[in-house]
Order: C-alpha cells, then sequence, then structure tokens
C-alpha cells in the first residue's frame, strides 16, 4: 500500500466539511480533470471513492440534475471509470460561475476554501513518497494555469515550493518534511502526518548518529597518527 493512498484513504474518510471546503474541493478537481465546458460538467475519475465523493458533494451543494454511471475503459489497459454528468438544463451556468468564487487567488482569502482547494488539488494530482525513502510531495497538472494557483498558493502560505515541467506537464513540487507535514495536517490527514513525523524524527537521529560517528571515526585515526 503506498504511502499516498493512505493519506488519501485518511482525507477519504473525512465528512464534517464546511460548504466553503466542500465548493473549493469540487471545483480544483472538476478544473483537473478538465470537465467544465460551456453548458454542462462532465467529470470522469478512475478512482471510485473519490467520485462517490465528489457525487455526494455535487448533490449537497446544488439541486441541478445529476447522473453518474460507470464504465470499462480499456485505453492505455482495461480500468474502470467513473463518469458524473450535470447535464445542459436551466441553472447549470450559474452553477458553473458560482464555483469560480472559490478559487484560492486574492487577499483574505476564507482558511477553508484554501483547506479544500489543497485538498482537491491532492486527491485530484497529489503524490507522497513514504518519507523513509525521500521527502517528496508532488502534483503533476495538466493546466498551466491551474499550476500556477497552486504554486502561487502554496508561496503565499509560505512554503519552499517549486515548478517545472516533467512528462510535457506542470509539476509543482515540494521537497522539505516540515512543508510537507504541514500540507497533510492543512488537508486533513492528522493520522498520517503522526506517523510522517515520527518516521522523520527516527530518521534524522539515526543521520545524526551515524554523522557522529564518522567524526570519532576520523578524530581516532588523526590522533593515532
Amino acid at each position: 500500500m503506498s504511502y499516498t493512498y493512505k493519506v488519501k484513504n485518511e482525507i477519504l474518510s473525512r465528512s464534517h466539511l464546511t460548504k466553503n471546503e466542500k465548493y473549493a474541493e469540487v471545483r480544483a478537481i472538476l478544473l483537473l480533470k478538465h470537465a467544465i465546458n460551456e453548458n454542462n460538467i462532465e467529470l470522469k475519475l478512475e478512482n471510485k471513492d473519490i467520485a462517490e465523493r465528489v457525487y455526494s458533494m455535487l448533490k449537497e451543494l446544488t439541486d441541478l440534475k445529476i447522473f453518474i454511471k460507470f464504465s470499462k475503459s480499456k485505453k492505455f489497459g482495461e480500468h474502470n471509470t467513473y463518469v458524473i454528468t450535470i447535464p445542459s438544463q436551466q441553472g447549470v451556468k450559474k452553477f458553473i460561475q458560482e464555483l469560480q468564487k472559490y478559487s484560492s487567488i486574492g487577499e483574505n482569502i476564507d482558511k477553508n476554501i484554501e483547506k479544500g482547494f489543497i485538498r482537491g488539488m491532492f486527491l485530484g494530482c497529489g503524490y507522497i513518497k513514504s518519507p523513509e525513502k525521500e521527502y517528496a510531495l508532488d502534483f503533476f497538472i495538466d493546466s498551466e494555469e491551474l499550476a500556477d494557483e497552486l504554486y502561487n498558493f502554496l508561496i503565499k502560505i509560505d512554503k519552499r515550493v517549486y515548478k517545472t515541467i516533467k512528462r510535457n506537464k506542470p509539476l509543482v513540487y515540494m521537497r522539505n518534511a516540515e512543508d510537507i507535514m504541514d500540507i497533510i495536517v492543512l488537508i486533513g490527514s492528522m493520522k498520517e502526518f503522526y506517523n510522517y513525523e515520527e518516521t522523520t524524527m527516527i530518521k534524522d537521529l539515526k543521520n545524526k548518529t551515524s554523522a557522529t560517528r564518522s567524526i570519532v571515526k576520523s578524530y581516532s585515526i588523526l590522533k593515532t597518527a
């Protein structure tokens, strides 16, 4: 089981969210998957739990007709696809306009919007490596505009973040353990935060112990010489 799966699984178990968090999270996922059209919304996801979460949130946020269906895709190998659709109907344009209000851009943004935005981004395209291997948090994003929004948001909350192009996609990434732990807390994965923190402390202690032994060994060699 990957570390990313553990974090996402814990997030998906959280249900007590504010309305602003839900709007911001849904907006992030819809934009990541290029699901928003002029007169309708069509979201395709391969993760069943995320699909059910988004569907449930949309049902809470709007009275529009919403449909979800399951299909099997054979593109790049057989896998399941869940399609959530809000077809063209009265009120859909207004709902799309409403979603855009929950951007993380600007000053004095509601903290719940910030939480929802980063959680949606992580659920949609985030990857965390186990701290035993490497301190790494990556977001592979198709949209340059959305990558800039995420990058600027992380800069705004004083995180050491970088942006580049990898595999022909914008990559927003972090390589500092403390900053990564802050994001884990922000998205609501407290259990994995404590696990990450404990692993980091043990790893750092081992590194310090190893460094001390090297210094002592070097000193002993010099003294003998």
